[in-house]
């Protein structure tokens, strides 16, 4: 109970400083039963009373967000509460409020080899169950590793397995004036990225603001 109102104040701090700066959005994360950190899996991620602790502390959030006018974007992975997409879509419908929405980080949500061998089709059912709650994309790519169980790896836009010009064209007919950040990156990779971005959105004619 301490570190959940420990957390809630964080968060309620950062909807006014948002506030205070204009921007379009502020990023938050699910959190993890396992101490090692946000992003690490614990079977207990997953359970009824899990579930019903995270709605209630958004419950208690969303006020924040809402007196300042500011939307915060829930950022989602496999191995969080926020699980599937059909889960990241239950979240945004049970806590009902538009101060609150997700982020397509699409690298997320690829569970098997088959899924990433048809990536446009798993890119259609991730944006048919989120797309029109995620106007914040995180951009990035997946490569197959090669152990002997199975192993997807982050890597830089254009450089994997996935059907990017789908995906810029998916994220581009729900929100064409929003934001698609690259992430994860050495300083050294980033020129790269961009490159290969820009010329994905250039193929796909999704136009890049300046």
């Amino acid at each position: 109970a301490d570190i959940r109102q420990e957390i809630i104040s964080k968060i309620t701090a950062g909807a006014e400083i948002a506030e205070g700066l204009g921007a379009h959005y502020f990023l938050i994360r699910p959190g993890s039963l396992n101490p090692e950190g946000s992003w690490t899996p614990h079977r207990d991620n997953f359970t009824p009373e899990s579930w019903q602790r995270l709605v209630a502390t958004l419950k208690e959030i969303v006020p924040a967000l809402e007196a300042n006018d500011v939307t915060a974007v829930m950022e989602t992975h496999l191995v969080s509460i926020l699980k599937n997409p059909e889960t990241c879509r239950q979240l945004i419908d049970t806590v009902d409020s538009t101060r609150l929405r997700l982020v397509m980080d699409y690298v997320n949500h690829f569970e098997t080899l088959g899924q990433v061998y048809s990536s446009a089709e798993r890119l259609d059912h991730i944006f048919d169950q989120m797309g029109p709650y995620a106007p914040v994309m995180h951009i990035k790519d997946i490569l197959v590793g090669k152990g002997l169980v199975l192993h997807l790896h982050e890597t830089l836009p254009g450089n994997g397995e996935l059907d990017l010009l789908h995906c810029f064209q998916q994220f581009e007919n729900r929100f064409p004036d929003q934001f698609g950040l690259i992430e994860h990156l050495k300083r050294d990779q980033i020129p790269e990225a961009a490159a290969n971005t820009r010329q994905i959105c250039s193929d796909a004619k999704v136009s890049i603001q300046p």
